[in-house]
């Protein structure tokens, strides 16, 4: 049939592997870090007695999750370590999206740049209690969904402290 050289076959597997070894290191490198903040924040999590009900963990630095019986958010941030805190919604009146941003180029090239989004917890007096981060512009170029995020957010806060209210009574939003 044909002939399969075996030198040539080596130095193709080789060359396969030498490509695919970086990327297969920095994989385990980022779900080494995941599988630490995972153990760091469930062992918060617990300390606080807190059962989260829904979470999101994006860019390897945020991390929000709701505990809905016990009204209480947690917000974390941090690459290495995480800053935890722990919000009290029964303070919270409602919740707002913020978005910081700026119109560039001209007529038909204009285009719209987020350089900031972050989530508002807003008390019955209309102060802003929380400000939350989602995106900054200057630590990253680029949107990952972080706007279809702070919506999810922004809804299920606000359906919590519905909730507890009672269907029949609404929260005082203010205008932006």
């Amino acid at each position: 049939m044909f002939e399969i050289d075996i030198p040539s076959i080596l130095i193709a597997a080789a060359a396969i592997l030498a490509f695919i070894a970086p990327f297969y290191i920095q994989y385990l490198r980022v779900k080494k870090t995941r599988l630490r903040k995972a153990l760091t924040l469930n062992k918060f999590l617990e300390e606080n007695s807190l059962w989260i009900n829904d979470f999101d963990f994006w860019r390897g630095f945020y991390y929000m999750g709701i505990d809905s019986s016990q009204m209480k958010l947690v917000y974390a941030t941090g690459s290495e370590q995480f800053s935890n805190d722990i919000i009290d919604l029964k303070d919270i009146n409602y919740a707002k999206i913020r978005e910081s941003s700026r119109i560039l180029g001209e007529k038909e090239s204009k285009r719209k740049v987020i350089d900031q989004l972050t989530l508002e917890l807003i008390d019955a007096s209309g102060n802003v209690r929380h400000i939350l981060e989602f995106y900054d512009g200057e630590k990253y170029s680029d949107l990952l969904g972080e706007t279809v995020l702070a919506k999810k957010w922004q809804d299920q806060v606000n359906s919590v402290l519905k909730k507890s209210r009672g269907s029949n009574s609404n929260p005082l939003l203010a205008v932006a």
